[in-house]
């Protein structure tokens, strides 16, 4: 099912924090996006295969990493394609 293929893509995210996210548990990659201003910027966040996005806010709730934004995005139909397929067979 779409559900299941989208399950087997890492979790991605964006949030907005004042500190890089990076090193935080179960962050794969993260990518600053834009800064918001006062400090604050975006991120673009790549989860570790079967990591709750979840647990992440959780940890970040409990050990005083400050977010002003976080936004769990769901994989598109073209994201699962071009995952399971290869970019090459995008043109056919």
């Amino acid at each position: 099912t779409l559900e299941q293929a989208r399950e087997a893509l890492p979790r991605r995210l964006s949030l907005t924090s004042r500190a890089d996210p990076s090193k935080l548990p179960g962050v794969a990659q993260a990518v600053e996006a834009a800064p918001c201003g006062e400090g604050w910027r975006s991120f673009e966040v790549r989860l570790e295969h079967g990591v709750d996005p979840g647990a992440l806010l959780e940890h970040c709730t409990t050990n005083g990493f400050a977010l002003r934004g976080f936004d769990v995005r769901t994989p598109s139909l073209h994201e699962v394609f071009i995952h399971f397929v290869g970019p090459e067979k995008e043109s056919l």
